[in-house]
């Protein structure tokens, strides 16, 4: 068993130091913190939703007509892409700001 474990450690440790290796590695890094955002979002979203279902329907109806609904769906709408442009921008900072002559 730890020689299957040290085999399995040196061909990812051998990956990671190849160019395809670092961009296999950071696609992965992004598909992860991407669905994590999105099930962070999507719970948020619930539990608002379901705290605004608890009030008394008096409540509802005036939070309907100030159209507090569509507010909420403007504010996660913002934070989602809010949190798209931060990834994409810190993506681009990271290819483009590196110094002459490394790789």
């Amino acid at each position: 068993m730890p020689v299957i474990v040290a085999t399995i450690l040196g061909a990812l440790g051998r990956l990671l130091s190849s160019r395809v290796g670092v961009i296999l590695f950071q696609l992965g890094f992004a598909t992860v913190t991407f669905t994590g955002v999105t099930i962070g979002l999507q719970t948020l979203k619930a539990d608002v939703i379901s705290y605004l279902g608890s009030l008394p329907s008096t409540m509802v109806t005036i939070l309907s007509l100030m159209r507090i609904d569509q507010g909420l769906l403007i504010l996660f709408s913002a934070m989602a892409a809010r949190l798209a442009l931060q990834a994409v921008d810190g993506a681009v900072t990271r290819w483009t700001q590196r110094p002459p002559g490394s790789a």
